[in-house]
């Protein structure tokens, strides 16, 4: 009985020893973060590189720190299995100059080194419009809005801007819908939709008149 539990102990004492072994060997090194100045609610993307055996198919989490650059409470921006990480600085993310990222796993569990610097711009606020309406064939005017570096796109998500502001249609009654952007410091806002109702035009009624009679000469 005492040399079955020599052995077990023995035993226990050497899984223990291998695993930290293995654990030990096992890195993460956070790469390069590109781009290093970055608008919040933009894309960013993280590369790392491993050491030691780790299984195929891991998870490695993008972890962004506040902005004086410590991990207390690390906000994960996204996940993958191998490297490059692409990740997506959050939009209320505060301007600093001093964030850094890290990659981390869950299974087994292990902590990368600290990024570099980076830089997070905050993101403008969409510029401020107002919804217009027309009758129809009435002469519309340029569309504006109040922002700076305005862009115009013709849908809610996509496309490419326009920094020359449309002019809306009259000939026909119905709905035009047009977006905008401002840019500032380089990171563009959401987009601001201006509603443009077309009204048909409706005839006024016609003048009140009354026949009149006459006799020749009169």
């Amino acid at each position: 009985m005492k040399k079955t539990f020599i052995k077990k102990s023995i035993f226990l004492i050497l899984t223990i020893v291998l695993k930290s072994v293995v654990s030990y060997s096992q890195t993460i090194t956070t790469g390069v973060v590109t781009p290093a100045t970055v608008c919040a609610g933009s894309n960013t993307s993280v590369a790392f590189t491993t050491t030691g055996t780790i299984p195929a198919g891991t998870i490695f989490t993008a972890e962004l720190s506040d902005n004086t650059g410590s991990f207390t409470t690390p906000t994960s921006i996204g996940t993958g299995t191998v490297s490059p990480i692409a990740g997506i600085i959050p939009i209320a993310a505060t301007a600093a100059a001093t964030y850094k990222i890290r990659v981390t796993t869950a299974t087994p569990t292990l902590t990368g080194t600290e990024s570099s610097v980076i830089t997070i711009k905050a993101k403008p606020a969409p510029p401020t419009v107002a919804n217009i309406a027309y009758t129809t064939a009435e002469t519309a005017v340029t569309l504006t809005a109040t922002g700076s570096n305005l862009s115009w796109y013709s849908t809610a998500t996509g496309g490419t801007g326009s920094a020359t502001a449309p002019i809306p249609t009259t000939t026909t009654a119905g709905i035009q819908e047009y977006w905008v952007t401002q840019t500032v410091t380089d990171c563009e806002s959401n987009r601001a939709k201006i509603t443009v109702t077309i009204t048909a035009c409706t005839p006024p009624a016609p003048p009140t008149v009354a026949n009149i009679a006459y006799t020749t000469a009169e």
